[in-house]
């Protein structure tokens, strides 16, 4: 498993015009699996079909990313052993409309019909599949009141449409 994590990390990191972080993020000065001049990006893998993303981890995830130079915060999930790779990321900080009519504008989505949405509240974890999805957040944790929507997509189309963007 540490194997698989560790190419997974140099792969996100190669793609992403970024870097590995020493310790994979355990150290305090440096969180994160992976570091580019823009995200923060935190791998995870799993030989599972399904990988249950729980909203504090999303929530603490947010945070060491904006405690680190402001960056965007960005999860690379490798589903069955790679099988399928998706991007997870906050629909805001790409898209400044209604998630899902922009997002289908976009190209992030291939189809109409590959887009489902679902809501969720915050003491519950979204699944993240093989399949595209925006999830609706809200609800409070911790008594703090959270509402935003959650992008999940095909890594290799996020890497294609949003990264290979900003270096051309």
């Amino acid at each position: 498993k540490k194997e698989r994590s560790k190419r997974q990390e140099s792969r996100v990191a190669k793609e992403i015009n970024g870097r590995v972080t020493i310790a994979s993020g355990a150290i305090w000065i440096a969180k994160g699996d992976v570091r580019s001049s823009y995200y923060l990006v935190e791998c995870k893998t799993t030989e599972k079909k399904v990988y249950p993303l729980s909203i504090k981890t999303w929530l603490k995830i947010t945070e060491e990313a904006t405690n680190d130079g402001f960056r965007i915060p960005v999860m690379c999930v490798d589903l069955e052993d790679g099988v399928h790779k998706k991007a997870v990321f906050k629909c805001s900080d790409f898209f400044e409309d209604k998630p899902r009519r922009v997002v289908r504008s976009s190209g992030l989505f291939y189809e109409d019909d590959t887009i489902e949405s679902e809501h969720y509240l915050t003491a519950k974890q979204v699944p993240i599949t093989e399949k595209d999805k925006v999830f609706y957040v809200s609800g409070k944790i911790e008594n703090v009141t959270i509402s935003f929507e959650l992008c999940v997509v095909d890594w290799n189309v996020f890497i294609r449409r949003v990264i290979e963007k900003e270096v051309s």
